[in-house]
Protein backbone atom coordinates (compact mmCIF):
# COMPACT_ATOMS: atom_id res chain seq x y z
CA UNK A 1 0.00 0.00 0.00
CA UNK A 2 1.33 3.37 -0.82
CA UNK A 3 0.03 6.49 -0.10
CA UNK A 4 -0.59 8.53 -3.54
CA UNK A 5 -2.04 11.77 -2.65
CA UNK A 6 -5.48 13.78 -1.58
CA UNK A 7 -8.66 14.23 -3.50
CA UNK A 8 -11.61 16.36 -2.74
CA UNK A 9 -15.07 14.39 -3.00
CA UNK A 10 -17.78 17.29 -3.20
CA UNK A 11 -20.18 16.99 -0.03
CA UNK A 12 -17.75 15.04 1.72
CA UNK A 13 -14.36 16.86 1.92
CA UNK A 14 -10.69 15.92 1.65
CA UNK A 15 -9.48 12.53 1.90
CA UNK A 16 -6.14 10.95 1.48
CA UNK A 17 -5.77 8.28 -1.17
CA UNK A 18 -3.81 5.08 -1.25
CA UNK A 19 -2.40 2.48 -3.95
CA UNK A 20 -3.12 -1.14 -3.52
CA UNK A 21 -1.07 -3.43 -5.78
CA UNK A 22 -4.42 -6.07 -6.46
CA UNK A 23 -4.96 -8.92 -8.37
CA UNK A 24 -7.88 -7.53 -10.90
CA UNK A 25 -9.73 -9.06 -13.90
CA UNK A 26 -9.62 -6.45 -17.12
CA UNK A 27 -10.89 -6.64 -20.30
CA UNK A 28 -8.60 -6.96 -23.54
CA UNK A 29 -8.93 -7.62 -26.81
CA UNK A 30 -6.55 -9.23 -29.03
CA UNK A 31 -5.11 -7.40 -32.43
CA UNK A 32 -3.77 -9.51 -35.21
CA UNK A 33 -1.85 -5.84 -36.69
CA UNK A 34 0.34 -5.31 -33.54
CA UNK A 35 0.35 -8.17 -31.90
CA UNK A 36 -0.62 -7.45 -28.22
CA UNK A 37 -3.26 -7.36 -25.70
CA UNK A 38 -4.80 -4.20 -25.78
CA UNK A 39 -7.38 -2.45 -23.19
CA UNK A 40 -10.57 -2.05 -24.47
CA UNK A 41 -11.88 1.48 -24.52
CA UNK A 42 -14.87 2.36 -22.00
CA UNK A 43 -16.84 3.54 -24.90
CA UNK A 44 -16.66 -0.43 -26.42
CA UNK A 45 -16.45 -2.16 -23.09
CA UNK A 46 -19.90 -0.69 -22.00
CA UNK A 47 -21.74 -2.25 -24.77
CA UNK A 48 -20.28 -5.70 -24.09
CA UNK A 49 -23.28 -8.02 -22.63
CA UNK A 50 -21.55 -8.91 -19.66
CA UNK A 51 -20.24 -5.69 -18.50
CA UNK A 52 -23.92 -3.84 -19.83
CA UNK A 53 -26.01 -6.31 -17.38
CA UNK A 54 -23.68 -5.41 -14.41
CA UNK A 55 -24.30 -1.38 -15.22
CA UNK A 56 -28.05 -1.83 -15.43
CA UNK A 57 -27.67 -3.72 -12.01
CA UNK A 58 -25.23 -1.09 -10.54
CA UNK A 59 -27.92 1.22 -11.93
CA UNK A 60 -30.87 -0.11 -11.03
CA UNK A 61 -29.62 0.20 -7.38
CA UNK A 62 -28.79 3.82 -7.40
CA UNK A 63 -31.52 5.79 -9.59
CA UNK A 64 -29.33 9.41 -9.00
CA UNK A 65 -26.31 7.66 -10.91
CA UNK A 66 -26.70 7.79 -14.79
CA UNK A 67 -23.33 8.11 -16.23
CA UNK A 68 -22.50 4.65 -17.93
CA UNK A 69 -18.73 5.33 -18.50
CA UNK A 70 -18.08 6.23 -14.92
CA UNK A 71 -19.87 2.98 -13.82
CA UNK A 72 -17.81 1.14 -15.84
CA UNK A 73 -14.71 2.69 -15.24
CA UNK A 74 -15.88 1.96 -11.56
CA UNK A 75 -16.68 -2.10 -12.31
CA UNK A 76 -12.68 -2.48 -13.78
CA UNK A 77 -11.65 -1.12 -10.10
CA UNK A 78 -13.96 -3.10 -8.60
CA UNK A 79 -13.06 -6.64 -10.04
CA UNK A 80 -16.37 -6.35 -11.89
CA UNK A 81 -18.34 -6.85 -8.77
CA UNK A 82 -21.60 -4.82 -8.74
CA UNK A 83 -21.85 -4.76 -5.51
CA UNK A 84 -18.78 -3.82 -4.53
CA UNK A 85 -19.05 -0.45 -6.75
CA UNK A 86 -22.65 0.24 -5.20
CA UNK A 87 -20.88 0.07 -1.61
CA UNK A 88 -18.21 2.44 -3.03
CA UNK A 89 -20.97 5.34 -4.63
CA UNK A 90 -22.93 4.86 -1.57
CA UNK A 91 -20.35 5.34 1.40
CA UNK A 92 -19.01 8.73 -0.96
CA UNK A 93 -21.85 10.87 -1.91
CA UNK A 94 -24.45 9.26 0.48
CA UNK A 95 -28.58 8.47 -0.09
CA UNK A 96 -28.81 10.82 -2.49
CA UNK A 97 -28.01 8.88 -5.18
CA UNK A 98 -31.16 6.77 -4.38
CA UNK A 99 -33.42 9.12 -5.74
CA UNK A 100 -34.49 9.09 -9.11
CA UNK A 101 -33.11 12.44 -11.43
CA UNK A 102 -35.02 14.49 -13.58
CA UNK A 103 -34.98 12.38 -16.80
CA UNK A 104 -33.93 8.96 -16.87
CA UNK A 105 -33.37 9.09 -20.79
CA UNK A 106 -29.64 8.15 -20.91
CA UNK A 107 -29.22 10.97 -23.37
CA UNK A 108 -29.76 13.22 -20.39
CA UNK A 109 -27.12 15.79 -20.50
CA UNK A 110 -26.94 16.44 -16.75
CA UNK A 111 -25.53 12.75 -16.05
CA UNK A 112 -23.76 14.17 -12.98
CA UNK A 113 -26.60 16.15 -11.38
CA UNK A 114 -26.54 14.31 -7.86
CA UNK A 115 -22.92 16.13 -7.48
CA UNK A 116 -24.34 19.35 -8.39
CA UNK A 117 -27.36 18.52 -4.88
CA UNK A 118 -24.72 17.81 -3.10
CA UNK A 119 -22.57 20.70 -4.38
CA UNK A 120 -26.00 22.96 -3.63
CA UNK A 121 -26.24 21.57 -0.22
CA UNK A 122 -22.69 22.45 0.83
CA UNK A 123 -23.14 25.94 -0.47
CA UNK A 124 -26.14 26.34 1.64
CA UNK A 125 -24.30 25.15 4.18
CA UNK A 126 -21.73 27.68 3.77
CA UNK A 127 -24.03 30.64 3.79
CA UNK A 128 -25.82 29.66 7.10
CA UNK A 129 -22.40 29.83 8.32
CA UNK A 130 -21.29 32.93 7.15
CA UNK A 131 -24.65 34.37 8.29
CA UNK A 132 -23.92 33.31 11.94
CA UNK A 133 -20.49 34.62 11.89
CA UNK A 134 -22.14 38.41 10.34
CA UNK A 135 -25.00 37.96 13.31
CA UNK A 136 -21.90 37.42 15.93
CA UNK A 137 -20.25 40.39 14.66
CA UNK A 138 -23.12 42.57 14.52
CA UNK A 139 -23.63 41.78 18.30
CA UNK A 140 -20.37 42.36 18.92
CA UNK A 141 -20.84 46.11 17.07
CA UNK A 142 -23.36 46.64 19.17
CA UNK A 143 -21.93 45.68 22.27
CA UNK A 144 -18.95 47.96 21.73
CA UNK A 145 -21.56 50.84 20.40
CA UNK A 146 -23.17 50.98 23.95
CA UNK A 147 -19.89 50.81 25.84
CA UNK A 148 -18.62 53.86 23.88
CA UNK A 149 -22.12 55.75 24.62
CA UNK A 150 -21.34 55.21 27.98
CA UNK A 151 -18.07 56.29 28.14
CA UNK A 152 -19.02 59.55 25.91
CA UNK A 153 -21.52 59.82 29.00
CA UNK A 154 -18.79 59.59 31.45
CA UNK A 155 -16.48 62.49 29.84
CA UNK A 156 -19.66 64.63 29.35
CA UNK A 157 -20.51 64.40 33.03
CA UNK A 158 -16.76 65.17 33.92
CA UNK A 159 -16.30 67.81 31.69
CA UNK A 160 -19.61 69.62 33.06
CA UNK A 161 -18.00 68.60 36.79
CA UNK A 162 -14.67 70.26 35.67
CA UNK A 163 -16.50 73.48 34.07
CA UNK A 164 -18.51 73.73 37.91
CA UNK A 165 -15.16 73.55 39.38
CA UNK A 166 -13.93 76.88 37.26
CA UNK A 167 -16.58 78.80 38.09
CA UNK A 168 -15.94 78.45 41.98
CA UNK A 169 -12.60 79.00 41.39
CA UNK A 170 -13.04 82.08 39.87
CA UNK A 171 -16.00 83.19 42.09
CA UNK A 172 -13.35 82.48 44.65
CA UNK A 173 -10.87 84.77 42.95
CA UNK A 174 -13.30 87.53 42.47
CA UNK A 175 -14.12 87.83 45.95
CA UNK A 176 -9.95 87.89 47.06
CA UNK A 177 -9.65 90.47 44.75
CA UNK A 178 -12.84 92.12 46.49
CA UNK A 179 -11.22 92.09 49.76
CA UNK A 180 -7.44 93.02 48.67
CA UNK A 181 -9.26 96.42 47.04
CA UNK A 182 -11.26 96.63 50.31
CA UNK A 183 -8.06 97.03 52.20
CA UNK A 184 -6.86 99.11 49.95
CA UNK A 185 -9.03 101.39 50.42
CA UNK A 186 -8.89 101.46 54.29
CA UNK A 187 -5.37 102.98 54.07
CA UNK A 188 -6.35 106.43 54.43
CA UNK A 189 -3.58 109.23 53.18
CA UNK A 190 -2.52 111.85 55.72
CA UNK A 191 -0.37 115.17 55.15
CA UNK A 192 1.64 114.69 57.82
CA UNK A 193 3.05 118.22 59.51
CA UNK A 194 6.56 119.65 58.93
CA UNK A 195 9.26 117.76 60.36
CA UNK A 196 6.67 114.80 61.66
CA UNK A 197 6.33 110.86 60.90
CA UNK A 198 3.03 109.35 61.20
CA UNK A 199 2.34 105.58 61.32
CA UNK A 200 0.59 104.19 58.16
CA UNK A 201 -2.86 103.00 58.99
CA UNK A 202 -2.51 99.29 57.88
CA UNK A 203 0.52 96.95 59.64
CA UNK A 204 3.01 95.69 57.01
CA UNK A 205 2.35 92.41 58.00
CA UNK A 206 -1.21 92.73 57.17
CA UNK A 207 -0.06 93.61 53.77
CA UNK A 208 2.25 90.91 53.35
CA UNK A 209 -0.61 88.19 54.18
CA UNK A 210 -2.60 89.77 51.65
CA UNK A 211 -0.07 90.00 49.02
CA UNK A 212 0.84 86.30 49.89
CA UNK A 213 -2.74 85.28 49.47
CA UNK A 214 -3.03 86.87 46.06
CA UNK A 215 0.02 85.24 45.02
CA UNK A 216 -1.01 81.90 46.03
CA UNK A 217 -4.49 82.87 44.23
CA UNK A 218 -3.27 83.50 40.88
CA UNK A 219 -0.92 80.74 41.02
CA UNK A 220 -3.74 78.52 41.95
CA UNK A 221 -5.99 80.27 39.41
CA UNK A 222 -3.20 79.49 36.68
CA UNK A 223 -2.63 75.99 37.64
CA UNK A 224 -6.50 75.56 37.30
CA UNK A 225 -7.23 77.30 34.27
CA UNK A 226 -3.99 74.89 32.42
CA UNK A 227 -5.15 71.76 34.10
CA UNK A 228 -9.26 72.72 33.00
CA UNK A 229 -7.42 73.64 29.44
CA UNK A 230 -5.81 71.04 29.11
CA UNK A 231 -8.48 68.35 29.76
CA UNK A 232 -10.81 70.26 27.46
CA UNK A 233 -8.46 69.65 24.86
CA UNK A 234 -7.88 65.78 26.01
CA UNK A 235 -11.92 65.13 25.77
CA UNK A 236 -12.75 67.05 23.11
CA UNK A 237 -9.69 65.05 21.02
CA UNK A 238 -11.09 61.83 22.66
CA UNK A 239 -14.72 63.14 21.49
CA UNK A 240 -13.55 63.73 18.54
CA UNK A 241 -12.39 60.08 17.90
CA UNK A 242 -14.87 58.69 19.68
CA UNK A 243 -17.28 60.40 17.12
CA UNK A 244 -15.06 59.01 14.51
CA UNK A 245 -15.25 55.28 15.87
CA UNK A 246 -18.90 55.60 16.23
CA UNK A 247 -19.73 56.24 12.50
CA UNK A 248 -17.36 54.00 11.15
CA UNK A 249 -19.33 51.40 13.98
CA UNK A 250 -22.67 52.99 11.89
CA UNK A 251 -21.43 51.84 8.28
CA UNK A 252 -20.01 48.62 9.38
CA UNK A 253 -23.32 47.86 10.93
CA UNK A 254 -25.10 49.18 8.06
CA UNK A 255 -22.67 46.87 5.70
CA UNK A 256 -23.06 43.70 7.93
CA UNK A 257 -27.03 44.27 7.94
CA UNK A 258 -26.82 44.84 4.10
CA UNK A 259 -24.88 41.60 3.31
CA UNK A 260 -27.09 39.26 6.09
CA UNK A 261 -30.13 40.57 4.58
CA UNK A 262 -28.18 39.40 0.90
CA UNK A 263 -27.41 35.62 2.30
CA UNK A 264 -31.10 35.77 3.96
CA UNK A 265 -31.87 36.48 0.25
CA UNK A 266 -30.00 34.19 -1.11
CA UNK A 267 -30.99 31.28 1.42
CA UNK A 268 -34.28 31.75 0.69
CA UNK A 269 -33.80 31.62 -2.87
CA UNK A 270 -31.94 28.31 -2.20
CA UNK A 271 -34.29 27.01 0.18
CA UNK A 272 -37.11 27.49 -2.36
CA UNK A 273 -35.34 25.75 -5.67
CA UNK A 274 -34.69 22.93 -3.05
CA UNK A 275 -38.17 22.43 -1.71
CA UNK A 276 -39.47 23.01 -5.43
CA UNK A 277 -36.53 20.01 -6.24
CA UNK A 278 -37.72 17.87 -3.77
CA UNK A 279 -41.51 18.11 -5.00
CA UNK A 280 -40.82 17.20 -8.30
CA UNK A 281 -38.63 14.49 -7.39
CA UNK A 282 -42.22 12.98 -5.64
CA UNK A 283 -43.75 13.74 -8.50
CA UNK A 284 -41.45 11.82 -10.34
CA UNK A 285 -41.47 9.11 -8.47
CA UNK A 286 -45.05 8.70 -8.92
CA UNK A 287 -48.53 11.45 -7.67
CA UNK A 288 -49.98 7.83 -6.82
CA UNK A 289 -47.87 5.14 -5.16
CA UNK A 290 -49.41 1.71 -3.71
CA UNK A 291 -47.67 0.01 -0.75
CA UNK A 292 -48.92 -3.11 0.59
CA UNK A 293 -48.13 -4.59 3.62
CA UNK A 294 -48.69 -8.13 4.97
CA UNK A 295 -50.50 -8.93 8.26
CA UNK A 296 -48.80 -10.57 10.58
CA UNK A 297 -50.48 -14.09 10.91
CA UNK A 298 -49.65 -17.38 13.37
CA UNK A 299 -50.80 -19.90 10.81
CA UNK A 300 -48.08 -22.69 9.44
CA UNK A 301 -49.43 -22.39 6.22
CA UNK A 302 -49.68 -19.22 4.40
CA UNK A 303 -50.72 -18.50 1.17
CA UNK A 304 -48.00 -15.54 0.61
CA UNK A 305 -44.46 -14.76 -0.12
CA UNK A 306 -42.62 -11.91 0.31
CA UNK A 307 -39.81 -12.09 -2.52
CA UNK A 308 -38.77 -8.53 -2.49
CA UNK A 309 -39.56 -5.13 -1.43
CA UNK A 310 -41.44 -4.73 -4.40
CA UNK A 311 -42.85 -7.88 -5.33
CA UNK A 312 -45.29 -10.54 -3.42
CA UNK A 313 -46.34 -14.52 -4.56
CA UNK A 314 -49.94 -15.22 -3.69
CA UNK A 315 -50.85 -18.79 -4.07
CA UNK A 316 -54.14 -18.79 -6.63
CA UNK A 317 -55.40 -21.85 -7.27
CA UNK A 318 -52.23 -24.19 -6.73
CA UNK A 319 -50.28 -21.98 -8.81
CA UNK A 320 -48.20 -18.80 -7.59
CA UNK A 321 -49.36 -15.26 -8.96
CA UNK A 322 -47.14 -12.41 -9.17
CA UNK A 323 -48.40 -8.75 -7.76
CA UNK A 324 -46.28 -5.44 -8.18
CA UNK A 325 -46.21 -2.73 -5.64
CA UNK A 326 -43.81 0.46 -4.99
CA UNK A 327 -43.11 -1.18 -1.78
CA UNK A 328 -43.50 -3.99 -0.14
CA UNK A 329 -43.81 -4.34 3.63
CA UNK A 330 -43.54 -7.66 5.30
CA UNK A 331 -45.22 -9.33 8.06
CA UNK A 332 -42.90 -8.60 10.76
CA UNK A 333 -42.90 -4.70 9.52
CA UNK A 334 -43.31 -2.11 12.48
CA UNK A 335 -45.45 0.95 12.73
CA UNK A 336 -42.61 3.28 12.12
CA UNK A 337 -41.43 1.41 8.93
CA UNK A 338 -44.71 1.70 7.49
CA UNK A 339 -45.11 5.61 8.26
CA UNK A 340 -41.33 6.06 6.75
CA UNK A 341 -43.24 5.52 3.70
CA UNK A 342 -45.59 8.21 4.12
CA UNK A 343 -43.46 10.83 5.52
CA UNK A 344 -42.44 12.49 2.55
CA UNK A 345 -45.53 13.34 1.61
CA UNK A 346 -46.21 15.54 4.29
CA UNK A 347 -43.73 17.81 3.61
CA UNK A 348 -45.30 18.34 0.45
CA UNK A 349 -48.91 18.53 1.93
CA UNK A 350 -46.94 21.77 4.19
CA UNK A 351 -45.76 23.05 0.85
CA UNK A 352 -49.42 23.52 -0.78
CA UNK A 353 -49.84 19.87 -2.29
CA UNK A 354 -52.71 18.04 -2.09
CA UNK A 355 -52.13 14.74 -0.95
CA UNK A 356 -54.02 11.56 0.74
CA UNK A 357 -53.09 8.74 2.35
CA UNK A 358 -55.77 5.78 1.76
CA UNK A 359 -55.89 2.07 3.83
CA UNK A 360 -57.67 -0.36 1.46
CA UNK A 361 -58.48 -4.07 2.09
CA UNK A 362 -60.57 -6.42 3.35
CA UNK A 363 -62.18 -7.04 6.74
CA UNK A 364 -59.90 -8.14 9.04
CA UNK A 365 -56.72 -7.48 7.15
CA UNK A 366 -55.07 -4.65 9.64
CA UNK A 367 -56.40 -1.15 8.02
CA UNK A 368 -57.75 0.06 11.59
CA UNK A 369 -54.40 -0.86 12.92
CA UNK A 370 -52.09 0.20 10.27
CA UNK A 371 -53.96 3.94 10.07
CA UNK A 372 -55.21 4.14 13.94
CA UNK A 373 -52.36 2.20 15.63
CA UNK A 374 -52.54 1.59 19.85
CA UNK A 375 -52.16 4.84 22.43
CA UNK A 376 -48.73 3.18 22.64
CA UNK A 377 -48.01 2.32 18.95
CA UNK A 378 -49.90 4.43 16.76
CA UNK A 379 -50.83 4.58 13.51
CA UNK A 380 -50.01 6.35 10.26
CA UNK A 381 -52.98 8.94 10.97
CA UNK A 382 -51.28 10.04 14.88
CA UNK A 383 -48.29 9.72 13.48
CA UNK A 384 -49.04 12.10 10.55
CA UNK A 385 -50.78 14.67 12.29
CA UNK A 386 -47.45 14.93 14.59
CA UNK A 387 -45.62 15.16 12.07
CA UNK A 388 -47.61 17.53 10.06
CA UNK A 389 -47.57 20.09 13.81
CA UNK A 390 -43.78 19.76 14.02
CA UNK A 391 -43.48 20.93 10.52
CA UNK A 392 -45.78 23.68 11.05
CA UNK A 393 -43.95 24.42 14.56
CA UNK A 394 -40.52 24.57 13.03
CA UNK A 395 -41.10 27.43 10.39
CA UNK A 396 -42.04 30.35 12.90
CA UNK A 397 -42.13 32.87 10.27
CA UNK A 398 -44.76 31.48 8.49
CA UNK A 399 -48.51 31.43 9.67
CA UNK A 400 -50.50 28.00 9.25
CA UNK A 401 -54.23 27.40 9.86
CA UNK A 402 -54.82 23.87 10.41
CA UNK A 403 -58.33 22.46 10.17
CA UNK A 404 -59.81 18.56 10.71
CA UNK A 405 -62.37 16.31 10.03
CA UNK A 406 -63.52 13.14 10.15
CA UNK A 407 -66.23 11.07 8.64
CA UNK A 408 -67.30 7.79 8.44
CA UNK A 409 -69.40 5.79 5.49
CA UNK A 410 -71.04 2.78 6.59
CA UNK A 411 -74.08 1.13 4.83
CA UNK A 412 -73.88 3.94 2.14
CA UNK A 413 -73.97 6.17 5.45
CA UNK A 414 -72.33 9.24 6.01
CA UNK A 415 -71.39 10.54 9.53
CA UNK A 416 -69.76 13.29 11.09
CA UNK A 417 -68.06 11.99 14.08
CA UNK A 418 -66.83 15.18 15.72
CA UNK A 419 -70.66 17.16 15.49
CA UNK A 420 -72.10 17.23 19.01
CA UNK A 421 -74.86 14.52 17.97
CA UNK A 422 -73.12 11.21 17.06
CA UNK A 423 -77.02 10.66 15.68
CA UNK A 424 -76.41 13.55 12.65
CA UNK A 425 -76.31 12.25 9.09
CA UNK A 426 -74.86 13.81 6.07
CA UNK A 427 -76.05 13.94 2.80
CA UNK A 428 -73.85 13.51 -0.17
CA UNK A 429 -73.94 16.00 -3.24
CA UNK A 430 -71.74 15.71 -6.35
CA UNK A 431 -71.24 19.53 -7.95
CA UNK A 432 -70.28 18.64 -11.47
CA UNK A 433 -66.63 16.94 -11.47
CA UNK A 434 -65.45 19.07 -8.71
CA UNK A 435 -65.91 16.28 -5.92
CA UNK A 436 -68.09 15.32 -3.57
CA UNK A 437 -69.91 17.86 -0.89
CA UNK A 438 -71.35 16.39 2.13
CA UNK A 439 -74.18 18.81 3.81
CA UNK A 440 -76.45 18.98 6.85
CA UNK A 441 -78.99 19.80 5.66
CA UNK A 442 -80.89 18.57 2.03
CA UNK A 443 -81.64 20.68 -0.52
CA UNK A 444 -85.66 20.71 -1.01
CA UNK A 445 -84.93 21.48 -4.81
CA UNK A 446 -83.49 18.13 -5.59
CA UNK A 447 -84.36 14.98 -5.92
Amino acid sequence: MIASGNVYIQGRGTFMTYIFEERVNTCRFWDPQSGVWLMLPLQWEVNMDFVKARVQRVMSALPGLLDQQEITAALRQCNYDPEEVISVFLTMFGEILLQAPPSRDPTYSDLNSFRALLERDRVIEELKQKLQSKEKEVENLLSRNSYLSREVQYLTEVIQHLNQRLAEVEADQQAAQEKIRSLLNRRVPAVPPAHTITKPTVEARQLLQVSCLTHELNVSNKQLRSTALQALTDMKNQLEHLRETVEKLTRVEQEAAGEMEQLQSLYRKETVKRKALYNKLLELQGNIRVFCRCRKTTDSSSCLETTDEEEILVVQKGSWKKFQFDKVYPQGSTQEEVFAGTLPVITSCVDGYNVCILAYGQTGSGKTYTMMGTKENPGVNIRSIRELLRVCAEKEKVSYTLKISMLEIYNETLKDLLAKNNEALLDIRVQGKSGVCPRTEPDPGSE
